[in-house]
C-alpha cells in the first residue's frame, strides 16, 4: 500500500469501530494517532530504516525544500499561462462566430470567398 501509507492503520480502526461500536472514535483522534505515527515513520527514514517496505530514493536530509517552492511557483505561472490561453480561445471563438455573417453582408463574395 506504497500509494497510501495509512491504508491499514485506517482499515484496522474502521474495523474495531465497525465491530465493537465502544472503539469508537472521533476525527480528531484518528488524525492524533496518524501524527504520531508520522512522527515515528519520519524517525525511521531519517535512519534509513523504510517502514512500507517501498524504495525510498531520497532520504528527508537530501530533500531540498527549495525544489517544492519552485514547483509551487511553477504551478502558479502555469495556471495562469492556462487562464489566459483559455480566455484568448474563448475571444477567437467569439470572433470566429461573428465573422461569417459579417462576411456574408459583402456583396460581391462567392459561397468559397466566404
Amino acid at each position: 500500500h506504497c500509494n497510501f501509507p495509512y491504508y491499514d492503520q485506517l482499515t484496522s480502526i474502521y474495523a474495531k469501530d465497525q465491530a465493537f461500536r465502544k472503539d469508537a472514535q472521533t476525527t480528531a483522534n484518528i488524525v492524533e494517532e496518524i501524527d504520531v505515527e508520522d512522527v515515528a515513520i519520519v524517525n525511521n527514514l531519517e535512519e534509513g530504516y523504510n517502514y512500507h517496505g517501498c524504495e525510498d530514493d531520497v532520504f528527508l536530509d537530501e530533500m531540498d525544500v527549495s525544489t517544492i517552492q519552485s514547483q509551487r511557483e511553477n504551478i502558479r505561472t502555469v495556471d495562469l499561462e492556462l487562464s489566459r490561453s483559455i480566455a484568448f480561445e474563448k475571444v477567437i471563438q467569439e470572433s470566429a462566430k461573428k465573422l461569417y455573417p459579417a462576411l456574408c453582408e459583402i456583396e460581391g463574395l462567392t459561397e468559397d470567398e466566404r
